[in-house]
């Protein structure tokens, strides 16, 4: 069984000095959530997601989704065997 499930990580550096210099120096800047979740949908995932360990943000949101798609993938499994 299989679910995708995409989450955006470290989304906390989107704000970091450092990482932004860095990124600039490349021309290239952070995606937003915007491109995350279009990736996400294009990939035709469960959802999509961001969160910030660093900062506790986004966590319970991540989880409680994970689950979700799992308890789907297995009711669709169950119902497919029948």
């Amino acid at each position: 069984m299989r679910s995708n499930h995409p989450a955006g990580t470290k989304v906390d550096l989107r704000e970091d000095e450092h990482v932004l210099a860095r990124l600039k120096e490349q021309q290239l800047s952070p995606i937003t959530y915007e491109q995350g979740a279009e990736l996400a949908k294009g990939l035709g995932c469960y959802s999509y997601r961001e969160c910030s360990a660093k900062q506790l943000k986004g966590l319970p949101e991540i989880f409680d989704d994970a689950m979700r798609a799992v308890m789907a993938a297995v009711k669709k499994q169950e119902k497919d065997r029948c």
